[in-house]
């Protein structure tokens, strides 16, 4: 018994040893495991960034926008076609032939004018009818407001509007787009457009053509009420090439009066002509409507077109032309057609950065100067002046393009792709003579 006793004693004072840790083993699986998450985690970041794209474009599949296109207009109705129209409707005639408008002598047409007698309710019914019209415009007019944030000494945030007007112009299916000025708008951080109705919506720019000052800013369908669209209008673009078009009654909406939704009524009272910048070019427009020192909007003709883009920065002083102080002008529709249709669907520009004038036919057989493109400017570090082209050079070819004009030039210079390199044939003198030179050059975007 005291053996058992003795052996239970002894037994109960056995004690268990821990089994020893292997350090540097468990230094090496804590490293492994550690290496292992790392490469998973590695995986698992490349593999998501890789199809996330694919996988979001699948889930939130969003409609292509259309192309928009402007198809070129024919010349607008002359002010004599509007009044032929009329008298042959309004005019009793005694005879079965038409009136022939240009027979009529003055006396004629005082005879005419003598029969209508105007009053006071005449001129309001005019006026009601011209302020019907403008409302209908005013469906296509948007204010653009461009913000901007600053800090205040206190380090609050203040945010600073400026504003433009805009006409829409198109519907892509995804998008309304509307053009506007860019200047007031340069140093905008976010985008807001203001529809007539007071609908404010956030909005993007779309493209920007820096060359003429123009820019298309958009909202996307999706972030208007349901039915919107059929509240807005949206405006044609004219066409200012018509060979009338000095005289010609229109309309001026948007910030004509650097208010919003001031509006002018008269005619257009001279065209200066052609005015060329780098790689592009339109006709200036002046109108006798007075308008704000710097006014920004559009000019309509009584077709619900746009003929013109209110400018009112220094491209409304023309050197050399003598154009009148306080009214309104306008880039013409007709020659900025084709650029619009680059920013509004959202297409790089190519740029090389020459500015051309026409070959007068004077200067052609007095001079000898062939007919062509003639560079008068270029601006510097552009990819003109890279590919050596020079003042004076006469340009006669772009990629397959003949070139006999300034507007052949621009028109050329839309059809290229920036980036893709082209071929142009300029003409370049040496001593009485000119001689035929192939430049290499590629395009930047605008």
């Amino acid at each position: 018994m005291e053996e058992n006793q003795s052996f239970e004693s002894n037994f109960m004072k056995e004690r268990i040893k821990e089994r020893p840790i292997n350090h540097k083993k468990l230094l090496r699986r804590t490293v492994l495991t550690v290496v292992m998450a790392l490469i998973f985690g590695t995986v698992a970041s490349a593999t998501f960034l890789l199809f996330q794209p694919i996988i979001s474009n699948r889930l939130n599949q969003e409609e292509a926008p259309n192309i928009v296109e402007f198809p070129e207009v024919s010349e607008e109705v002359l002010p004599e076609d509007l009044l032929e129209d009329k008298l042959e409707k309004n005019t009793p005639v005694e005879t079965s032939e038409p009136i022939d408008i240009s027979a009529l002598t003055s006396e004629d047409i005082q005879q005419l004018m003598s029969r209508l007698d105007f009053n006071k309710d005449n001129y309001r019914e005019i006026y009601s009818s011209l302020a019907s019209y403008v409302e209908e415009i005013n469906k296509s007019i948007v204010t653009i407001s461009g913000v901007t944030s600053n800090t205040d000494w206190f380090n609050g945030v203040q945010e600073q509007r400026d504003q433009s007007a805009g006409v829409l112009i198109a519907n892509n299916g995804v998008e309304l787009i509307a053009i506007t000025e860019y200047r007031p708008l340069s140093r905008a951080e976010s985008y807001k457009i203001t529809f007539y109705n007071n609908e404010t919506v956030e909005a993007y720019i779309k493209g920007i053509d820096h060359r003429n000052g123009i820019a298309a800013v958009a909202v996307k369908l999706s972030d208007l009420p349901d039915g919107f669209t059929g509240e807005v209008d949206i405006a044609a673009l004219g066409s200012s090439a018509t060979s009338g078009i000095v005289g010609y009654p229109i309309v001026a909406v948007g910030r004509p009066m650097g208010v919003n939704g001031s509006v002018g009524h008269g005619m257009i009272a001279a065209s200066s002509g052609i005015v060329s910048v780098p790689d592009s070019n339109y006709k200036l427009l002046q109108t006798n409507i007075s308008g704000a020192a710097n006014p920004n909007g559009f000019i309509f003709n009584y077709q619900k077109q746009v003929i013109g883009i209110i400018c009112g920065d220094e491209r409304s002083v023309d050197p050399g032309r003598v154009l009148t102080a306080g009214t309104v002008t306008a880039m013409g529709i007709t020659e900025l057609r084709g650029h619009i249709a680059k920013i509004v669907n959202g297409i790089d520009k190519a740029y090389l950065g020459i500015t051309t004038v026409d070959v007068t036919e004077e200067a052609n057989r007095e001079l000898d100067v062939p007919m062509g493109a003639y560079v008068t400017e270029l601006v510097m570090d552009s990819p003109a002046v890279f590919s050596g082209i020079r003042r004076g050079d006469v340009i006669v070819q772009v990629a397959d393009n003949e070139i006999n004009n300034s507007n052949d030039y621009v028109t050329s210079l839309l059809q290229l792709v920036p980036g893709e390199e082209t071929e142009i044939k300029i003409l370049r003198q040496a001593g009485e003579v000119y001689r035929t030179i192939e430049i290499k050059i590629t395009p930047t975007a605008d």
